[in-house]
């Protein structure tokens, strides 16, 4: 599904709301709570950020080493300046396990162009994506998909994961369910809105055969003191695609935090991983697998009290369907296509309320400002 262009939506509903930091003090990290690593980061070209170990860090391009700190709970790696300016096109190459805060006591600026990702790899064979994207899951996760004997649901975050395919054993005897047609796994709940904190998606669930489920997109904050402008920026946090049967991981988080956020022209994604494909095992006698469920869409938050976005495109859907349904020649049910998870969305309110955001519902693009914080 194609992103949306939201620069119409300022006049659907207004985007601005006038809030005291205190009440935006919501789920996301605030620069004023970390000390700054560096007074400014001001070099352009690329920047390598590793979240894993006791101590993340960042190497800009002239090889200078940057030592960053952990949020409270140990899950986000943080890198707080005291201002930030790029110039054009830099490139932020995030690995690790743990999510990501860049963070500027400041005015966060980028001039034109800036690209990163913190998307889950798909390494394994058919297709399965078994790394997480930084703060994602490899397994588990709050909106983890259901296992099931036939196939796997998908992974829920914004959206909620499709469910599995049905599939059937079609041998005789009873090992290990017996002959019948069974039912995939269910998809993963949704979270997000209110659970505190900065966090990556989650897993698909897998089949009675264990082939590897699709791990979730990781999470990435830009957060600014003052004004956060970010022109032409890319950023994807892309859930995994499921191995054979094995649900699809969902997208992760994008979160920006500033006294005004600009996004002009820029492309954020947060889709969902795509369920495995159904297999057979055994021949006519064996075992008839279905299609794992489609990962949900991700989640994008923007706290603020002025936000534009220009004509930025956001796209936090669900995977794509897969085969409606199969049998073989002499009639036996082979499975159904898993459904697809959406966006996260919600029912524009007044502007006059104490947060604004964007979502998406069902693929269509809808601006809201939400009533409820992310607090603890």
């Amino acid at each position: 599904m194609r992103g949306w262009r939201l620069g119409w939506l300022a006049g659907l509903v207004g985007m601005a709301c006038v809030c005291p930091a205190s009440v935006r003090a919501g789920g996301l990290l605030q620069p004023s709570d970390y000390t700054a690593i560096a007074p400014s980061l001001a070099q352009s070209g690329f920047y390598f950020i590793n979240t894993s170990g006791a101590t993340p860090t960042m190497t800009l391009d002239d090889g200078t080493v940057l030592k960053g700190t952990l949020d409270p709970t140990g899950q986000v790696a943080v890198f707080a300046f005291g201002s930030i300016n790029l110039g054009n096109d830099p490139i932020v190459d995030v690995s690790g396990s743990r999510a990501v805060a860049i963070l500027s006591e400041g005015n966060f600026t980028v001039s034109e162009g800036f690209s990163t990702s913190v998307s889950a790899t798909n390494t394994n064979s058919y297709g399965g994506g078994s790394t997480p994207g930084p703060g994602g899951f490899a397994s588990g996760g709050l909106g983890q998909g259901d296992g099931g004997p036939v196939s796997g649901g998908g992974g829920g975050y914004g959206g909620a994961g499709g469910s599995g395919g049905g599939g059937a054993y079609v041998g005789e005897g009873p090992p290990p369910f017996g002959s019948g047609i069974y039912s995939g796994g269910s998809g993963g709940s949704t979270y997000g809105l209110k659970t505190p904190g900065l966090i990556g998606g989650s897993a698909g669930g897998s089949s009675y055969f264990g082939w590897t489920p699709g791990a979730g997109g990781g999470a990435i904050e830009f957060g600014a003191g003052g004004a956060l402008s970010l022109s032409y920026l890319s950023v994807q946090a892309n859930g995994g695609n499921g191995q054979l049967t094995a649900g699809g991981g969902s997208g992760g988080e994008v979160a920006f935090l500033g006294q005004s956020v600009s996004l002009i022209g820029s492309s954020i994604t947060a889709q969902g991983g795509q369920g495995g494909q159904a297999t057979s095992i055994g021949g006519p006698d064996g075992w008839n697998l279905g299609y794992g469920g489609n990962g949900g869409g991700g989640l994008v938050q923007i706290q603020s009290n002025s936000i534009d976005l220009g004509s930025s495109a956001f796209n936090l859907s669900g995977a794509s369907n897969g085969v409606i349904s199969e049998f073989n020649s002499n009639g036996s049910f082979i499975g159904f296509g898993g459904g697809t998870g959406g966006g996260t969305g919600a029912v524009p309110e007044p502007s006059s309320l104490v947060m604004a955001g964007i979502a998406t519902l069902a693929g269509v693009a809808t601006g809201l400002v939400r009533r409820r914080s992310r607090a603890a």
